[in-house]
């Protein structure tokens, strides 16, 4: 039987774009809308920022770490996808309002994972 789609993405989908002392970004390209989300093979940051045409999307997702006190923080998320051409935006945007949800999810399933490793290592 052949798959509807494929798994919810993660993490380990994405290409590490830059990483500063406060912040992560991550980057993902493709066709969301297709069943199999349309990836591209993005094996760099310059892989990443070469990509600049076609019916794809760019993705990326950041993670920034904000102090609250000496011993607390807070990590706040951030995603912005940029359409690479009209037909990729016009299929995107119908996406976008019908996946939005599920990329809460995403992200709040990625903020609880990054909280149980640094609570493991404390």
């Amino acid at each position: 039987m052949k798959r509807l789609s494929a798994p919810p993405l993660d993490l380990e989908d994405f290409t590490l774009l830059a990483r500063t002392g406060h912040a992560l970004a991550y980057g993902l390209v493709g066709a969301f809308w297709h069943a199999d989300y349309g990836l591209r093979s993005i094996p760099s940051p310059d892989a990443f920022m070469a990509v600049r045409e076609g019916d794809l999307c760019k993705l990326v997702l950041g993670f920034t770490v904000a102090p609250i006190s000496e011993s607390r923080c807070r990590l706040i998320t951030e995603t912005r996808v940029l359409c690479l051409s009209d037909k990729a935006r016009q299929r995107f945007t119908p996406y976008w309002f019908l996946i939005r949800p599920v990329s809460g999810l995403l992200r709040r399933r990625m903020l609880w994972n990054i909280r149980r490793v640094i609570e493991q290592q404390s």
